[in-house]
């Protein structure tokens, strides 16, 4: 829960959530379950920085009326969108190190910042939400969905479950997740491929390909890179992996990317 004086108090229990505060004199505090795992991202920008990006027409309405002199102080909440959720991720966990990866968060402060933005510029518009009521079945459909991400119950199927349409369901994803059903089963799958690697289990990729969710293992290859910006077997201790004869076409561009990688020099080198 985020407490600011003068507003009222935004709390949330779901994951992918952007609070935005206007730069005021007052007092904010933070009130966060206790042994709750959470991850956090600010960024915070100078009342001048503010001010000189309000200037420009482009902005947000929200953002120009926020920063004006004897504005109301503003606090809210709005669920992120999936491409901010993953800048936010990969903002965490970056994939460079020294300069290379300063350029990289630099970047990737700057993607978060335009997502934000775009996430007020549709602040004004009407928009359709759920109940408390649809929104726990929403929730308990996440659960449903992530129970066993190599079989999954289909769209139809899982709205049926929860006493929703599949139109209604997606509809509760994007507002408490930002995204759709299937991109959210895609995610949860990439990252519990990653979990898999960065635990070092010595297993062949085409099991993890399989225990995720993927009958192919070109589909998850290509499909983790997209997510992740580099090959499975460059992904921590995923590069000691087992590997499997069927796994020999596109192993030798795969050892080329990991080998530059190491190759550059120390202040531009992959971190692991």
């Amino acid at each position: 829960m985020v407490v600011a004086e003068g507003n009222e108090d935004q709390s949330w229990r779901d994951e992918a959530r952007l609070f935005a505060l206007t730069p005021s004199r007052r007092r904010i505090s933070y009130q966060v379950q206790s042994q709750a795992l959470w991850r956090c991202l600010a960024l915070k920008l100078k009342p001048n920085v503010i001010e000189q990006l309000a200037t420009e027409d482009d902005l947000p309405e929200l953002v120009r009326t926020a920063v004006r002199p004897g504005a109301d102080p503003l606090s809210l909440m709005r669920s992120l969108a999936a491409p901010a959720v993953r800048a936010a991720q990969n903002l965490s966990r970056p994939l460079y190190a020294g300069r290379m990866g300063t350029l990289y968060r630099e970047a990737k402060v700057l993607e978060l910042l335009a997502h934000q933005l775009d996430a007020l510029r549709h602040d004004d518009l009407p928009r359709i939400e759920l109940s408390p009521r649809e929104l726990n079945r929403v929730r308990e459909a996440r659960d449903r969905l992530v129970a066993d991400v190599a079989q999954p119950p289909g769209l139809h199927d899982l709205a049926h479950s929860v006493g929703l349409s599949a139109k209604r369901l997606n509809l509760g994803f994007r507002q408490l997740f930002g995204t759709t059903v299937f991109d959210y089963l895609r995610d949860a799958r990439l990252d519990l491929a990653r979990q898999i690697l960065d635990a070092g289990i010595d297993v062949p990729l085409k099991q993890i390909a399989w225990r995720v969710g993927y009958t192919q293992s070109s589909n998850f290859i290509n499909a983790y890179r997209r997510r992740f910006g580099i090959p499975p077997a460059c992904t921590s201790a995923g590069a000691t992996r087992k590997t499997e004869p069927s796994e020999a076409i596109g192993r030798s561009e795969t050892q080329r990317l990991c080998a530059r990688a190491k190759a550059m020099p120390a202040g531009f080198r992959v971190a692991a």
